[in-house]
């Protein structure tokens, strides 16, 4: 077990490693097509003078791992030309393990002696002290672009931290869920949070490098900023998955988060917490989910399938009670528009349900409904009775100004 240098959980990193990502995760790579390279095997195989003979910490959590599974600790302390110094991890801490929105502490590596600091405990950005015996900082989470997803904040404020203390940052970019997918409101300043901390959309569509040099051109930060791009996918195939997080178990529930996400804040709504297709549903005690998906398929969302579902709450307002509503199913990309979708759904069922029984349930939490979706305005304008297809049309300027952008830096 490692050692705890302040407070907070202690996940096992050492007996992790050996048991999840060494043992287990490599079984799903055998026979992937072609040489597929993560950025990991990018920056490892094409750019080791970037790291080579420097002071390196690596941010990282359970899916960071190499096309064979291997995690990319493991592969950077199996360098010889490279000195991992210290590991650091995000949200859920750096084995992956913490609750969403559980403070982790600090520790230290077991086996390696060598920090593990955490980013979502008593500071959220690496502090001066944490990067002084550090040259390099090797970025490589698997992430979702939807901008309340934590990572990304993770992302600017160590892009911020490294600007500020001289440090190079090494981004090992990978495949994301909804690449190319832009929908939702841009993020409204007065707004800004950890779960809102990016300039963009809130689904951006943009991979973990992408969104770095999009970040480090934004805020103009003085930087020396590297990106190990991935390569060897083909078309429309992706990365076997392993969970970036607890509550994303499969690629489908990375999909269908950005719909159902929003349900921390409307307790009214159970999201499937503590079960296998957690933010993959929508259901409550008074909900009758046959009828519901009867509705939902009437109104032909782009790309999405619901079928109804029964199940046990195990948390939130309703845990130990039976519940109903529809299990969402995201049947391709192409025509996929997740905020469009929950405008749809949350304007379906307060139709049906009305405003009070879903809107000022026990427990809701309007401002942070809002924080989520980085604007005040769909909530507003779903609350005036306003439809949809008016409340989307308002992020149709905005996305497409978005896109150029998007466009011209991936062309530099």
């Amino acid at each position: 077990m490692e050692k705890t240098l302040r407070g907070g959980e202690r996940p096992s990193e050492s007996a992790f490693f050996r048991r999840n990502i060494v043992l287990g995760t490599s079984q799903y790579y055998r026979g992937a097509m072609g040489k597929f390279m993560q950025g990991l095997d990018v920056l490892l195989e094409r750019h080791l003078d970037w790291l080579a003979g420097r002071r390196v910490g690596l941010v990282a959590h359970p899916a960071s791992v190499d096309a064979q599974g291997v995690h990319a600790a493991l592969r950077l302390r199996a360098c010889p030309e490279v000195r991992l110094s210290c590991l650091f991890g995000p949200e859920h801490g750096f084995s992956g393990l913490a609750a969403a929105g559980i403070p982790v502490g600090d520790a230290a590596h077991a086996d390696w002696d060598i920090p593990v600091f955490s980013l979502y405990g008593t500071t959220r950005k690496p502090t001066p002290e944490m990067l002084h015996e550090l040259d390099v900082l090797v970025f490589d989470l698997q992430d979702l672009p939807v901008r309340c997803y934590t990572y990304s904040s993770s992302l600017r404020l160590m892009l911020e931290a490294a600007s500020e203390c001289g440090k190079t940052v090494v981004v090992a970019d990978r495949s994301a869920p909804l690449a190319g997918i832009l929908d939702g409101p841009m993020l409204e300043s007065e707004l800004e949070s950890f779960v809102g901390l990016i300039p963009t959309p809130y689904c951006y569509g943009l991979s973990t490098g992408e969104l770095a040099r999009l970040l480090a051109d934004h805020f103009r930060l003085d930087l020396d900023l590297k990106i190990a791009f991935r390569s060897g996918l083909p078309a429309g195939i992706d990365a076997p998955w392993i969970p970036p997080s607890p509550g994303i178990k499969t690629r489908q529930t990375a999909l269908t988060y950005p719909v159902t996400v929003c349900c921390e804040a409307l307790p009214a709504l159970d999201y499937g917490r503590g079960h296998p297709f957690v933010f993959q549903v929508m259901a409550a005690p008074w909900l009758d989910g046959e009828a519901l998906a009867r509705h939902v398929v009437r109104l032909a969302l782009p790309a999405l399938h619901a079928v109804p579902i029964r199940y046990t709450a195990t948390e939130g307002l309703y845990k130990g009670c039976p519940v109903q509503g529809i299990r969402l199913e995201v049947e391709e990309l192409k025509n996929y528009r997740p905020a469009y979708t929950l405008m749809h759904l949350l304007r379906l069922l307060t139709d049906l349900c009305g405003e009070d029984q879903i809107w000022h349930a026990e427990g809701s939490r309007p401002a942070f409904f809002d924080q989520l979706l980085g604007s005040r305005r769909p909530r507003e304008a779903l609350l005036a009775g306003k439809s949809p297809d008016r409340i989307a049309a308002e992020w149709e300027t905005p996305l497409r100004s978005f896109d150029a952008l998007r466009q011209s830096l991936n062309g530099k």
